[in-house]
This record gives C-alpha cells, structure tokens and sequence, in this order.
C-alpha cells in the first residue's frame, strides 16, 4: 500500500496491491519467533534455573539445551527466551538476597559498631548501589590509603553487576581492602556516590593518589 500524506496531515491511498508478496509459512527456525509456538515446559525452566544458579555461562547453558532438544529448532524458544527467564529468575533471587545482605549488615553493626554500609536507591526507591566497609578495612585505611586502586572489571556474580573495590598496600607489602560496593550501573552518578561514600566512610580522609583499572 503506498499513501501520500496531505498538507492538513490525512493521508491519501495513492495504491495498493493485493497480490500476495511475502513468504506465507516461515521455516522451522522462524516458527519459534511467533508466540503461538512457544512452547517451553516447565521441567526445562527449572533446568535453565538450575544451570543459571550454578553459574554456567549463557553460551553453555544454550549448547546443553540444544543437545537435549536435538536440534534447536525444537526448544519451543529461542536465545532472547531464556535471557528473559534468566532476568526474571534473577530478579526472585535479588528480592530474597537484598534482605539477607541487610541482615548480615545489621548484625556486623551490632557486632562492632565500626562496620558501615550505605545503600543508594534510583528515582523509582529500587536498590542501586551499595557500599560496606568492616572496622579493619577503615583502619587499614587510616594507616595505609595514601595511595589507592580502584577497579570495577570484576562481575562473576549471578547478576552480572560490577563489584567496586578500593584497594591498597600495606607496609609488608601485601593487598588490603579498604572499601567494597557493589553498583547497579557504571553511570556517572553511580561513581559519583560511590567515590562520595567511600570518603564519608573514612572520615574525610582523602588519598594523595588513586590508579584506576
């Protein structure tokens, strides 16, 4: 159908062909597109769950998943699929994680009173960043963090985030960790709060020099 738009904004059929101009029945590997063919059991879900919570990696999981089925085309899915399930499984284990997590903090601050942790929500008051720091990481900083690293390449968790760490040397030349966070995204205001932080964890104290990865 071809149109022509008019000078007040309605549109005019200029022409139209009936004939048909397109493939009428896709291939097999095509059919797993539409929506009506979809068909994963829920067996095969927990499998994919399973696999995921063992930290076997998207490529893996999509070869074992094939190899069972045959051949791909019979899946009843496809890869954008399972990266859905993937996500919404990850997000059931988040929710339960996060108030784990907040746990173990509450009972390190009652343990000892110089553990801090901070968390940073987005606009939506969903979790985004969050940093901790025990009582000996802010001493060895106190000691030790005139010169600091700071790396965000680390992210062998289940939800793939970015694991922050500031690290340092101490003076029998052995790493020391002053600082952890983990962060929702590496946009800058995530730096932002995570550099901020870091520095209200330890009292002010700024680093002579920090070496980013």
């Amino acid at each position: 159908m071809g149109l022509k738009v008019n000078g007040d904004g309605g549109c005019i059929i200029k022409s139209i062909h009936f004939e048909n101009n397109h493939q009428l029945s896709l291939s097999p590997s095509m059919l797993v597109f539409l929506h009506s063919h979809k068909r994963v059991n829920p067996t095969l879900q927990d499998y994919i769950k399973d696999l995921q919570l063992s930290n076997f990696k998207h490529v893996n999981i999509m070869s074992l998943l094939t190899r069972l089925s045959g051949v791909r085309d019979k899946l009843g899915c496809h890869n954008r699929d399972v990266l859905n399930m993937k996500a919404k499984n990850a997000r059931k284990e988040y929710a339960g994680d996060v108030q784990k997590l907040f746990k173990f903090f509450d009972d390190m601050t009652a343990e000892n009173e110089n553990f801090y942790y901070d968390v940073h929500v987005d606009e939506d008051n969903r979790l985004n960043n969050i940093f901790w720091a025990n009582a000996s990481c802010r001493a060895a900083y106190a000691d030790f963090g005139d010169c600091i690293t700071f790396d965000t390449t680390y992210k062998p968790n289940k939800y793939h985030l970015p694991l922050a760490v500031f690290v340092g040397v101490s003076n029998h030349l052995l790493s020391s960790i002053f600082g952890v966070a983990l962060m929702g995204d590496e946009s800058v205001d995530s730096f932002k709060w995570v550099f901020s932080t870091f520095l209200k964890c330890m009292r002010g104290k700024q680093p002579i020099c920090m070496l980013t990865v």
